[in-house]
């Protein structure tokens, strides 16, 4: 077929998604990041969030961050929606998430996720959205 004479590599379908859980911990077994799954459905501005990360104890667990807007965007599940997130997750809603990454055009403002779409924009961070932390990678 056509598509084997042009497969080079360039064109992926993805890597299928594959997660377990353990208490309050989801591990993505693919990317090797876990998150953070308890019930905290708190708001914090974009330090508050960072701060809130960084102090975390969860399941034995203290090394926890604010994820950047690359890790964070591993979460979102495009074939889903309110919330375009995989099931595993228990405490999902579909509200705007922060991540630690701070807008190249205006340092006052950080990235965000939208869990009711998968988007990603960014905002003052000044405004409050929630957290999801997470380990791992950085």
């Amino acid at each position: 077929t056509i598509d084997e004479l042009h497969d080079d590599g360039h064109t992926q379908r993805g890597v299928a998604r594959s997660y377990t859980r353990s208490d309050d911990i989801v591990t993505d077994t693919v990317t090797g990041l876990s998150w953070q799954d308890n019930n905290d459905t708190s708001i914090y501005n974009w330090s508050e969030a960072n701060t809130t990360c960084e102090g975390l104890n969860l399941s034995g667990f203290s090394d926890w961050h604010l994820p950047a807007i690359q890790e964070l965007g591993t979460l979102v599940d495009y074939g889903r929606s309110s919330p375009a997130m995989d099931p595993i997750f228990q405490n999902i809603s579909s509200s705007f998430v922060w991540s630690a990454t701070t807008s190249a055009s205006y340092t006052g403002n950080a990235w965000y996720v939208s869990f009711g779409d998968g988007s990603a924009d960014n905002y003052f961070k000044s405004d409050s959205n929630q957290v999801r932390c997470v380990r791992g990678r950085q």
